[in-house]
């Protein structure tokens, strides 16, 4: 679980004439690239997909990141 409710993601393996597409938590995959930055994400569970997709639209395998926000202080913190 982390507090921060934005973050970075780092990639790499596109080659020439590749490109990447993510999918964050399940909306649909779009074009990105790197460094893929995410801000405003609520407390909940996520999840980020991404693939290198050719110049002929072929996408390869998923690479995947979950992580969980939760501002929360724990029980007794000041």
């Amino acid at each position: 679980m982390v507090q921060a409710t934005s973050a970075t993601f780092t990639f790499t393996g596109a080659g020439a004439g590749e490109s990447y597409q993510c999918n964050l938590d399940g909306t649909g995959w779009l074009p990105c690239s790197t460094p893929y930055v995410i801000s405003g994400l609520p407390e909940a569970a996520h999840s980020l997909l991404v693939r290198i997709v050719d110049a002929a639209g072929n996408a390869g395998p998923n690479a995947t990141r979950a992580w969980t926000v939760d501002r929360t202080a724990p029980a007794g913190s000041v």
